[in-house]
């Protein structure tokens, strides 16, 4: 895959696997008052790919880009856990 994703260049691919990877997760439940921690492990898993791939520099970007994205997750899931907490 990292062939095609060097080899084309494309970024509607690229985004499109940013997606898929986010969508792959399916449904998922946490505890009423749970953060983000899920998502920033998922984060070190694609950041820690990114350091595997770096003969490949537009995989590493695209892999580092969905940690990103499950790094952005985790602190909206902390600050929806914080907002319930502070309801009650």
């Amino acid at each position: 895959m990292r062939e095609q994703i060097e080899a084309l260049g494309s970024d509607d691919l690229e985004q499109g696997i940013r997606i898929e990877r986010f969508n792959m997760r399916g449904a998922h439940f946490r505890a009423r008052y749970g953060g983000g921690d899920e998502e920033r492990a998922l984060a070190t898993q694609y950041y820690d790919y990114a350091v595997a791939v770096t003969a490949w520099p537009r995989t590493q970007a695209l892999l580092r880009s969905i940690a990103r994205n499950w790094e952005a997750d985790a602190t909206r899931q902390d600050e929806w856990a914080e907002q319930r907490k502070l309801r009650g």
